[in-house]
């Protein structure tokens, strides 16, 4: 197996390559250059202008544009920012990669592709997807059949995790809460009265779920953050999925989850304020095998409503003479 030294230098000298070549072919463009930037061709776009800078090895300086190296996106836009690490597509030397945070280095597609029988294959035919490398010289020779430094990517390329995340949170079964009231239906509550609100326990809790495409899966895990509570009188916002009332509790016992009614339910259609419940989560994703970026967020997002009614009276008071 290659060093990490030995592939770093491979991508350096082959970097170097498509450099000079680049200079040979036009000379006039290399002259309008600044100082330390060299002629890029990109398809399409023409020939523009980047800095030089040796692609290195995960961690060192240039590696992932560590450094002050940039990378050109698939409109031919210079992008990133010195020290950072960015996920962009670039051209040079013929070739055109994609950086992967696993396993930390610059990809491209190989080819032509090594033959169908070739092992990197790992049982899946060439219709299904192709192979990528991070060793320029790995696959050099597509007509040998001793194995190849690459690896199976399914379909047209390497997939956006951000879509699989999404794909993943669509498969997502979010609670929808179950409603429970002190005093609880068909009772009444009363006007002045807190009334417990809660959910069962454990629809308080972190789902998650995987979406994969070739060698890149996407782990998705949602985390309920608050429940919003709707009682058509008025609203309630708890950090928890509240504490469950049980019969014999003194009235010291407290609650961070209620919500105390300031009027009668008598002038609703049917008597009773409608009562909903929604969980809302904080979305996040960790990306494994081939990925353009490592990790993301899809913000939080709300699971679908629980719905209850609640009837509301007002305690009348009895003078004795």
């Amino acid at each position: 197996m290659r060093s990490r030294h030995g592939v770093a230098l491979a991508v350096a000298t082959w970097l170097i390559a498509g450099v000079l070549s680049v200079l040979a072919a036009s000379p006039a463009v290399a002259d309008s250059c600044p100082p330390g930037e060299v002629p890029t061709s990109l398809p399409g776009t023409g020939t523009i202008c980047i800095p030089v800078s040796d692609p290195g090895e995960p961690g060192e300086p240039g590696g992932h544009n560590g450094g002050g190296g940039t990378c050109v996106d698939v409109n031919g836009n210079v992008t990133g920012t010195p020290g950072t690490e960015i996920s962009c597509y670039s051209s040079a030397g013929g070739y055109s990669y994609v950086y992967l945070h696993p396993p930390g280095c610059y990809a491209w597609k190989v080819a032509p592709p090594p033959p169908a029988d070739n092992p990197v294959w790992g049982g899946h035919s060439p219709t299904e997807g192709s192979i990528w490398t991070c060793d320029p010289t790995a696959c050099g020779d597509p007509s040998a059949n001793g194995g190849c430094g690459g690896f199976f990517v399914e379909g047209d390329g390497i997939p956006d995790p951000r879509v699989l995340a999404q794909e993943a949170l669509e498969r997502m079964q979010l609670a929808q809460p179950n409603i429970h009231m002190a005093p609880q239906p068909p009772l009444m509550t009363y006007v002045g009265l807190e009334t417990w609100l809660w959910m069962d326990p454990g629809q308080w809790a972190d789902i998650a779920e995987t979406a994969s495409a070739g060698n890149t899966s996407v782990t998705v895990v949602a985390t309920p953050v608050e429940a919003s509570w709707d009682l058509t009188a008025g609203t309630a916002t708890c950090p928890s999925a509240g504490r469950p009332w049980v019969k014999g509790m003194s009235s010291s016992e407290k609650t961070d989850c209620s919500y105390t009614f300031e009027k009668v339910s008598d002038f609703e259609a049917d008597g009773q304020f409608k009562v909903t419940s929604t969980l809302t989560y904080q979305v996040d994703w960790v990306c494994s095998g081939a990925c353009i970026a490592g990790s993301g967020t899809l913000g939080q997002v709300d699971g679908l409503p629980g719905v209850s009614a609640i009837r509301v009276g007002e305690r009348q008071s009895v003078v004795i003479h």
